[in-house]
């Protein structure tokens, strides 16, 4: 059965008719009310003047961010004395462009910062905003995907590394760039490099054999990274963990942390667990990793394994015969992911629906392969949590 939604919740809703918006905001006193409507983008354009009046600061923000609400409206807020209403203006992909124009001098930088990040901002302003005294205003425009190239390439030079690393993770940043980056004695700056969904084979390869263990974990994370790669890297990777096991003794375990500084860039045992174990999820994650390797880490129970399996459970290049040992898996958490998996089959995600634990239900009852007759029957389910 159909739950009644709250005033709130309605007002929320863009399925909620334009009346019975209007009917909501009659009553002014509830701030948490006004703050919904003021971000329905179905919000009627009558009631943004009002809205835009409010003595709420949270209520003429949203206005402000609303993509809905009428130029004239926009016009007003950009006068507003509170910043953080200016700020959610600056970044309004619908606030024209002499309004975007005053607001670039803003004495505000978060004001800036969010105007810097608009991708409508026209070129001449982010240009002025390249060159601001606040590194996070110039990192900003360096994330831009609408900063033209000549920008970018100076911002590479900039003297801060977070403006440099934002550079390197824009996929407009040129390769020759990325190539210079590489070499970056600053590692945040490869990691984004290595994170960049426009990276070259070439320059991510380099980067797999970086003395850093995240920025190799970063390769490991791209979409685009190769299967040798990802296989190459993981072999690595298995070599040092096969060595490095806390069941062996004191003594072996400190000559293999300082054998394997250099692999993997930290000498504390927990702080390289974590990040070995991130290190894991990256490669069950992408969807480029070989079979072989995924059914390996479908057999991870070392300390967090049930992540590690998690992340083969719901990668869509897990083959079924895996999906069917993992939907066995004595976790729920596990079962859960195989259950949300697109690529499930209709008897392994039939049998899960049946399963005692209602997350695992719940799970099938969102896969969108999930067929009429399966859902009727979890409709019915007892478990509230459970239901669709």
């Amino acid at each position: 059965m159909k739950k009644n939604l709250t005033p709130v919740q309605e007002a929320s809703s863009p399925n909620t008719p334009p009346e019975r918006l209007q009917q909501l905001a009659r009553n002014i006193t509830d701030k948490s009310i006004l703050q919904a409507i003021a971000y329905n983008p179905n919000t009627p354009k009558e009631l943004f003047l009002t809205l835009a009046r409010d003595e709420n600061i949270i209520v003429r923000k949203f206005v402000a961010g609303n993509p809905s609400t009428p130029v004239n409206i926009l016009e007003i807020l950009s006068q507003d004395a509170e910043s953080d209403v200016r700020t959610s203006l600056a970044g309004n992909p619908n606030t024209p462009v002499n309004i975007l124009e005053i607001l670039s001098q803003d004495a505000e930088s978060d004001v800036r910062t969010s105007l810097a990040g608009n991708p409508n901002t026209p070129i001449n302003v982010l240009k002025t905003l390249s060159q601001d005294t606040k590194s996070n205003v110039r990192s900003r425009v360096a994330e831009n995907f609408s900063t033209p190239i000549n920008i970018l390439k100076t911002l590479s030079q900039d003297t801060e590394f977070v403006v440099r690393a934002s550079v390197a993770a824009n996929p407009n940043t040129p390769v020759n760039i990325l190539e210079t980056f590489c070499q970056n004695e600053d590692r945040y700056v490869r990691i984004r490099v290595a994170k960049n969904p426009s990276t070259p084979v070439n320059i991510l390869e380099t980067l797999s054999q970086d003395t850093e263990f995240d920025v190799r974990t970063s390769v490991a994370r791209n979409s685009n990274t190769p299967a040798n790669i990802l296989k190459t890297l993981f072999q690595n990777c298995e070599d040092i963990r096969r060595c490095f096991n806390r069941k062996q003794n004191d003594n072996l375990v400190n000559e293999l942390q300082k054998a394997n500084f250099q692999a993997t860039g930290f000498y504390d045992p927990q702080v390289w667990w974590d990040t070995f174990l991130q290190f894991r999820f990256a490669i069950a994650d992408n969807s480029n990793t070989p079979v072989d390797i995924l059914e390996t880490l479908a057999q991870d129970y070392y300390f967090d394994g049930v992540g590690v399996r998690n992340s083969v459970a719901t990668n869509p290049n897990t083959p079924v015969n895996l999906l069917k040992t993992l939907s066995q898996d004595a976790h729920y958490s596990v079962r859960s992911s195989v259950a949300k998996n697109p690529n499930t089959p209709v008897n392994i995600l039939e049998t899960l629906s049946q399963d005692t634990e209602f997350n695992v239900r719940t799970s099938v009852a969102g896969n969108p392969s999930t067929p009429i007759n399966i859902l009727k029957t979890l409709s019915q389910d007892e478990n509230p949590y459970g239901c669709i």
